[in-house]
């Protein structure tokens, strides 16, 4: 455990992707493998033309994701819809648009930390130039770059809350 990972203090998103990672013995951004994750969690998980969802029917969970996008692409909605089938109950098409946009948040909340999880991030030596941090990133969790700028921006952001709330400087 390095000193940054013994003076940070997880939020509850973190905590709980931390927890169920490990219960799957993940520990390595090579290891987020989506149908192998899919498989562990009992989510059935189709490849197919349309638009990526999660879809719940009893007690079954589906994944579809859009074949048609890139290995990156696919990583990122297998995440976002993960979540999904995991937290969320109910037909959004019969949803208040408010409730739907809580839930759409949650999700890329959820998606952005299950793809580049905090504690792997922390146990990474990201380079201090931001460009090439984003370039390992993209490298070591098969996102896009964008994807990569955008997590690394929440990272900086909650290690900095961090330090502010809990003293490290």
């Amino acid at each position: 455990m390095t000193h940054q990972q013994k003076n940070y203090h997880q939020n509850h998103m973190e905590a709980y992707i931390y927890k169920l990672l490990n219960e799957m013995n993940i520990t390595h951004p090579l290891q987020l493998n989506m149908f192998d994750i899919s498989d562990k969690l009992g989510v059935y998980l189709h490849l197919y033309e349309g638009s990526s969802r999660g879809i719940i029917d009893g007690d079954e969970k589906y994944i579809f994701l859009n074949k048609n996008l890139s290995p990156p692409e696919l990583q990122q909605d297998f995440g976002h819809e993960l979540h999904h089938v995991l937290h969320h109950a109910g037909d959004q098409r019969k949803m208040h648009p408010l409730f739907i946009e809580l839930q759409e948040r949650q999700s890329n909340s959820f998606m952005y930390e299950f793809c580049v999880p905090t504690y792997m991030l922390q146990s990474v030596n990201l380079p201090l130039d931001k460009t090439d941090a984003i370039k390992m990133i993209v490298a070591l969790f098969n996102v896009t770059p964008i994807f990569a700028a955008e997590r690394l921006n929440r990272y900086y952001q909650r290690s900095f809350a961090n330090r502010i709330v809990y003293g490290g400087f």
